[in-house]
Formats: C-alpha cells, structure tokens, sequence
C-alpha cells in the first residue's frame, strides 16, 4: 500500500507540475503576443459607457489624446449631440482587437468599437453602429490612449451596414424635435423646419398606427417612428446609409438591422429588423406649395414602410428580401399615403395613362427585376400599378384582407401562394381581373 500511495502521489505531483508549467507557457505566450491586456479595453469602454449615461464629458473625453485638440473638439461634439438622443440603452463594446505592435517603449494596435443603441421606444432591439479606434500605449500596462477614430473606413462599402453615417456624427449641432409617436432628428439649421412639420409628422404616424390596429392582424410593428428631414440628395444619401449612387427618391426608410451580439458578445434573440431610420429630403415637390397635400403624403408613405419592416421575414435565400414584391411593398405605401382617397387622386395618373398607350393598353404587375431598371417615368407607372392593386383588393376583399396579405409578403410568403390563401384565386387569374379594372379606369 505504501508503494502503490508513493506512485498515485508521484503522479499527483508530477500532474501538477505539468499543468503548472502549461499555465507558465500559456503566461509567457500571452504577454508575449498579447502585451495589451483585454480586461483593459473592456475597463475603457465601460467607464466610456457609463460617463454617456451620466452626462459625464470629463469622463467622456478621457480616453482621447489631449495634445489632438482636433480629436477632443470632435468627441465633444459628439457627446453633446448623444445627449440629445433619448436613448433607451447604449453601450460601447469590443468588438475585435487588431495586431499589437510594438511602438516605442509601449505598444498600438487597432480597435474595433461597437456603439450598442436603443432610442427610447421607437427600436424594438439594440442596433449597431461600428468605429475603428486607433489606440496607443506609451508604456507596458501603462493607460491606453485613443488617437484617432475612423468612422467610415476606407474599402467598406454602403452594404457594410454597421458603418453608416449618423446625426451625432455628421452635423455639429443635433436638433430632436419629439412628439407622442415621432422622433425628429434634424441638423440644428433646420429646427424652423422640423417644428414646422412635426405636426403632420406625428398626424401621419397615428393614422398608420390606427389603421394597423382596425385592420386586426397579428404581428407586432413600431410605436413611434425615427424621422430625419434634410436638404438635398447628397444629405439624404449620407445619413444612416451610404448610397452606392445619388438617390433618386423624395425619402427612404432604412430598416436597422437588430445588433447580432450585446456588449457582452451574447446572442441577442429577437426581430431581424430592431427600427428603422426615415430620411426625407425637403428639396423636393412635396414641400412646395404646388403641392400642399405633399408632406402628409411622403410621411405616410415613408412611416408604412417603418410600420411593417420589422415584420421582415429572415432571408434564407440569399437573395436579400424573400418572397417581397416591390409592387406589394410600395403599393402599399402609396395605398397608406392616399388613404381614403382611391388610387385615382393619385398625382401620377397623367403618366399612367401615358404609359397604358405606350404599352398599347396592356398592363400587368412589374416583377422585381424590371421593377426600376426603366425610365422614371415607367418607375412612376409601376408604383401607380402597385398603389392599385392595394386599392382594388381593399375594395373587393376588405381592408383586413389587404393588410394580412401585404403582412404575409413581408413575413416572406410569395403573391403566388398569398392570393390563392386569402382571396381564393391563382395568381394568373387575381392580375386579370386586377389588369382589366386598371385598364378600364385609365382609358
């Protein structure tokens, strides 16, 4: 017995001494490649984190280079621009930490910085906005000091959607216009502006909501909407996106993907789409006074696709949005926008009827791949087509119908299976008699 408890306690010992020496390589291994220690990035961004919520901008400002007065006046900037938003969390997060190298006696390396953000009730999940941090150490565990930002990084394009441009960042001066169901986000030289149309804003966002609700389908959709005015296509093409060519459209609602993982790199369970983003450019028609019905038409229409992008169906397909038509999706907007007035107030009859004798009276229901690939003139057309057959499915088979399938094809069910399921009819034959009544109204 003695033999055999000298052999097990040898064993023991040389276990541990083995499992010692390990941890001792592992040690070595990471001081070596690893100098900057995690544990203190993560301590930066939480102090960061904690001095935005607290109004802080002592704390805010500690982490940048004092002797890049440039850099502190940007942060400063920013700061008083965050504090403006109602957010109901935000969290800077470490996301990924570049190579460490050497740099004097301390050590740089580049920094990844995830800005985790909620506003108020109007996003169902936190969304994500991402800066590249360069970081210095002038000395071994010494502090970490930031010495610049790039918040667009050069080779990410607009699809890179964690890297787009926002109010804090872009204006020097952030103006938050709120009502009970809207959040205007303006450039402080439109203040005027953005009080001005508030009103119709919000009347906008409690006739969708309502008709949402009477319409009694499942599903959950936005509170309260997120809203930016601005002046001209290249603001509007540069706020919470960077267009790939210069918009064409009067405004856009840009669907916020939900952040992937939290602060603390989990999961997140929730909707594929967390909010959206509106952007509408006040240089166009719609504020002129040849068009006095033009904002309440754009803010309905923009605010339905907020109202039902967080009913985005999950691509499984690779293809970006399945089963969604784009005469479903702007019909429907165009539908929202005019309603209760029919498809036929709408201002692009004169081109519809245009385009019906150029196409010698034939008419169908633009598919996806010719859906813009025209004419602004033929653009126009289609969404008239769209706005339509919204309008003659509410007529014919009632509004609650109409709403359940829009629903559907964004919960990613194709119009094939949809007007088979809701109205009883193929496809083929919901477009001939939809085709015969547009026909017949246009001539």
């Amino acid at each position: 017995m003695a033999v055999v408890l000298l052999c097990v306690g040898g064993a023991f010992a040389l276990r541990n001494y083995n499992l010692e020496r390990s941890a001792d390589r592992a040690a070595a291994y990471e001081e070596k490649n690893n100098p900057v220690k995690r544990e203190l990035v993560d301590r930066l961004l939480a102090e960061h984190t904690r001095a935005l919520k607290d109004r802080d901008l002592k704390a805010f400002l500690a982490p940048f280079d004092p002797a890049d007065k440039l850099l502190v006046a940007d942060q400063t900037r920013v700061f008083h621009n965050l504090t403006k938003i109602p957010f109901g969390e935000a969290t800077f997060a470490n996301r990924t930490m570049g190579d460490v190298t050497p740099l004097g006696a301390g050590f740089t390396f580049d920094l990844m910085v995830g800005f985790l953000h909620r506003i108020g009730e109007y996003d169902r999940a936190p969304i994500e906005r991402r800066y590249f941090w360069k970081v210095v150490q002038n000395e071994r565990n010494g502090p970490l000091k930031v010495t610049a930002i790039d918040k667009i990084p050069a080779g990410f394009k607009a699809s890179d959607d964690d890297f787009y441009p926002t109010p804090w960042d872009k204006w020097d001066n952030v103006h938050v216009e709120k009502t009970a169901h809207t959040l205007l986000i303006v450039d402080g030289s439109l203040r005027a502006q953005a009080r001005r149309h508030a009103p119709s804003l919000e009347a906008a966002a409690v006739k969708n909501i309502a008709a949402w609700k009477a319409a009694g389908v499942e599903g959950d959709v936005p509170s309260g909407f997120v809203v930016s005015l601005v002046k001209g296509r290249k603001e509007q093409g540069t706020l919470w996106r960077v267009a790939d060519e210069p918009p064409t459209e009067a405004g856009i609602s840009i669907g916020m993907a939900t952040a992937e993982y939290d602060a603390k790199m989990e999961r997140l369970d929730g909707p594929l789409v967390a909010g959206s983003r509106v952007v509408i450019d006040l240089n166009t028609s719609y504020f002129t006074a040849a068009h006095p019905d033009g904002p309440p038409i754009i803010f309905r229409h923009e605010l339905a696709h907020s109202m039902m992008a967080t009913l985005t169906a999950v691509d499984r397909t690779g293809t970006g949005h399945p089963g969604r038509t784009m005469w479903t999706v702007e019909g429907f907007a165009e539908y929202m926008a005019y309603s209760p007035k029919p498809w036929t107030a709408s201002k692009s009859i004169p081109e519809g009827r245009r385009q019906l004798r150029a196409d010698r009276g034939e008419v169908s229901l633009p598919d996806n791949r010719v859906w813009d690939s025209s004419s602004a003139g033929r653009l126009n057309y289609h969404y008239l087509l769209g706005h339509s057959a919204m309008d003659y499915i509410a007529g014919k088979y009632g509004e609650q119908k109409l709403f359940q399938f829009v629903a559907g094809n964004y919960r990613g069910k194709s119009v094939e299976d949809l007007t088979q399921e809701l109205f009883g009819v193929s496809y083929q034959e919901f477009e001939r008699q939809w085709a015969a009544h547009v026909s017949g109204t246009l001539r």
